[in-house]
């Protein structure tokens, strides 16, 4: 009497408007039992999909976290590239460079870098059409900086905000110049070069590629650029400015200017 009591309370409970007149007895808990049963298995489904989608959001979180990791140190691209640098390679600097690198890998085909080559010896066209490029990609990635003079050095200087100060060059040779500003390990240098065609050897051909180079790189085995450097710095307090240049007769004025550069077969694939 007592387990049909409980059944009785189980219907009032699940089913207010279940009736126990004119039913006979075994019916009853049948039916009761059928709709407990059925109760039970409802909640178990309902707690294996809220797992089975706590697992899948996992899933899919680890993933993220794995192809952001991966983004960092992959630059995927139908064109060649090549990355150089000695230093350590997990300063903030450092580390924004190599995003930076992989967006322009990204976002420069081969098409565009054949575009740049230099007509008619216009230079400065094609390297402002490539530095308006640069500057494209910089603000997409909603990264600060600040922009250099005409003819000054360091295109792109204090990039994120954190020092990062970025030079862009094209050559449609296997040299690059500097001009008079000598590459340093605080500059990083992106390099497009336009490919050179072999006619007579087509396996002597090199490929329109990008480079991306810390300044550092250039120099590291030429510890003769200081003595120069000092050497010039006094051609110019001896003759180009200052008290000395002051007491020089007539009126010829001079002013020594340096021009570096440097020779990148031994980075071009």
């Amino acid at each position: 009497m007592k387990c049909f009591s409980n059944i009785k309370r189980y219907a009032l409970i699940q089913q207010p408007g279940f009736k126990l007149t004119n039913m006979p007895s075994k019916k009853q808990q049948s039916k009761l039992l059928a709709a407990k049963a059925a109760d039970k298995q409802a909640k178990d489904e309902a707690k294996a999909a809220k797992s089975a989608a706590k697992a899948a959001d996992k899933q899919a979180k680890d993933e993220a976290k794995a192809a952001k990791s991966a983004a960092k140190v992959t630059i995927p691209t139908d064109i060649k590239t090549s990355h150089h640098n000695t230093l350590d390679m997990s300063s903030d600097r450092q580390e924004l460079f190599d995003r930076i690198a992989k967006v322009v890998s990204e976002s420069v085909d081969q098409k565009f870098i054949e575009s740049t080559k230099t007509k008619k010896g216009n230079t400065q066209v094609s390297e402002r059409y490539v530095i308006e490029k640069i500057r494209t990609i910089l603000t997409n990635m909603k990264l600060a900086y600040t922009e250099a003079g005409s003819q000054q050095s360091k295109d792109f200087r204090n990039v994120g905000g954190i020092g990062l100060n970025i030079e862009v060059k094209k050559t449609d040779s296997a040299a690059v110049y500097f001009n008079d500003t000598c590459p340093t390990k605080d500059i990083w240098y992106i390099i497009i070069f336009t490919g050179k065609k072999n006619k007579k050897t087509a396996d002597y051909s090199i490929l329109p590629q990008l480079l991306y180079i810390n300044g550092f790189e250039f120099v590291k085995d030429s510890p003769w650029i200081d003595e120069y450097i000092r050497a010039i710095t006094a051609l110019k307090d001896m003759y180009a400015r200052g008290a000395s240049k002051k007491q020089l007769a007539g009126i010829m004025e001079v002013y020594p200017r340096p021009t570096f550069k440097a020779k990148i077969d031994g980075f071009l694939k």
